[in-house]
């Protein structure tokens, strides 16, 4: 073995690099070691010559190497991602590289085994923090959803309730503004591409759209820009504003019937005469712009008619 690490390419390999490396018989027998693997395992040298690769691996992980080294074998090289245990019984996370060769017409297995546990707690906190993004994301009464120019990477089940979207269906950006108004839609398209370039615009705005059987909606957009698996993409929050502008609606016209009534009280009080009165308050119901939407009064037979509380309720009600 001295001689083969005599060649300056492999001492170079050997030695100086940042990763552990060892040097094996096909019967699982380490011969050498570089000193980052002393480093990293806890054992000398000299210890390690003592050693098997199986005195490496947990138990728990053991009944793989049977396949390990079936698919070595036949193939020559192999990577995998797998647990190493360290002299003081720490267990830990490691990529490795495994490749034969052939010295002294003897087969040898070059390891290079790199550690990864720092890497594996970030991906395990990343994930754990995701979870409770989403679990928050489902807590909430609003629409929350991240997309990025054409596909829809994360959604709460609440965009599938407003929108009475099939939770089997599959959603993509083309899908959810087909169900904008025309206008809306126009508007959403052209900020999500600017937003996503880096460039300025607003990030609330009102639209409009349609649950999928054809359902007014009207929503307050909340949007921005954000990074996604390493990748730009947008956070957005739909506020579901469609019974309040239903209210709104109303409360305008019972303002604008109150002012009438407020109107027509005025002109009762001068006017005697029943046809330039019920002329007036024609007048007024059209001037205000509730002429379609109250039953106006009628003179027939010499007595004044008035709607029933039952047809002025369903007037109110469109």
């Amino acid at each position: 073995m001295a001689d083969f690490l005599d060649n300056i390419d492999y001492r170079i390999l050997f030695r100086e690099c940042n990763d552990a490396v060892f040097i094996e018989d096909m019967a699982g027998n380490i011969l050498s070691v570089n000193k980052r693997a002393e480093e990293l395992y806890g054992y000398t040298g000299r210890e390690f010559t003592e050693l098997k690769v199986t005195d490496l691996i947990p138990p728990n992980v053991a009944d793989q190497l049977g396949e390990i080294v079936k698919t070595l074998k036949a193939d020559k090289q192999l990577k995998l991602r797998t647990k190493n245990v360290k002299k003081n019984g720490e267990i830990f996370d490691v990529d490795v590289s495994l490749q034969v060769v052939e010295f002294s017409g003897k087969e040898i297995v070059f390891a290079i085994i790199r550690d990864i546990s720092q890497l594996m707690e970030l991906q395990r906190r990343h994930k754990e923090q995701w979870e409770n993004y989403k679990t928050l994301a489902e807590l909430s009464q609003n629409v929350i959803m991240v997309h990025n120019d054409k596909d829809v990477l994360f959604a709460n089940n609440k965009l599938y309730e407003l929108f009475r979207i099939p939770y089997d269906k599959k959603l993509s950006v083309p899908f959810l503004l087909s169900l904008a108004d025309p206008e809306c839609r126009k508007k959403m398209a052209e900020y999500s591409q600017k937003r996503l370039a880096g460039e300025y615009v607003p990030e609330s705005y009102e639209i409009s759209g349609y649950t999928i059987d054809g359902k007014t909606l009207n929503m307050i957009l909340s949007a921005r820009k954000i990074t996604f698996d390493g990748k730009p993409a947008i956070l957005v929050n739909f506020v579901d504003i469609t019974e309040f502008r239903k209210m709104e609606t109303k409360l305008k016209f019972l303002n604008k019937l109150l002012k009438a009534i407020s109107m027509v009280n005025q002109l009762i009080v001068r006017e005697k005469n029943i046809y330039p009165l019920l002329a007036g308050i024609s007048n007024i119901l059209e001037n205000i712009g509730i002429y379609t939407n109250v039953l106006p009064f009628l003179y027939e037979d010499g007595e004044l008619k008035c709607p029933d509380e039952l047809s002025v309720d369903e007037k109110l009600k469109k």
